[in-house]
């Protein structure tokens, strides 16, 4: 991929997986004088900082990207806690002293 097709003052990371699995990333920049020298700094770091964590930590992004998924599907339904018997029973016996500031010690 060549820079120059990027939109300007962008930044682009491109993850692909070599023939033993391990991710192979590159790293694009179309960075103009349109920017001021700190944004420009900015979205560099930002992609150096994008670069390592796609290479080093591709597991962990993996992992919350399955999270998100898994979370989609749940906010899709109408998906209600309702507690268990014993845990009503439990916390009514209990003294509790609420947060809400209603009750406060001291």
């Amino acid at each position: 991929m060549n820079s120059k097709y990027l939109p300007k003052n962008s930044v682009s990371l491109v993850v692909s997986l070599d023939d033993e699995g391990l991710p192979v990333v590159d790293a694009y920049s179309n960075l103009t004088d349109e920017q001021t020298e700190d944004e420009n700094t900015f979205l560099a770091l930002l992609l150096k900082g994008l670069e390592f964590n796609a290479y080093a930590g591709g597991n962990l992004l993996a992992s919350i990207g399955n999270i998100m998924a898994i979370l989609d599907k749940y906010e899709e339904s109408d998906l209600e806690f309702e507690p268990d018997e014993e845990l009503v029973e439990k916390l009514q016996d209990a003294k509790i002293i609420p947060i809400n500031g209603k009750h406060r010690p001291n």
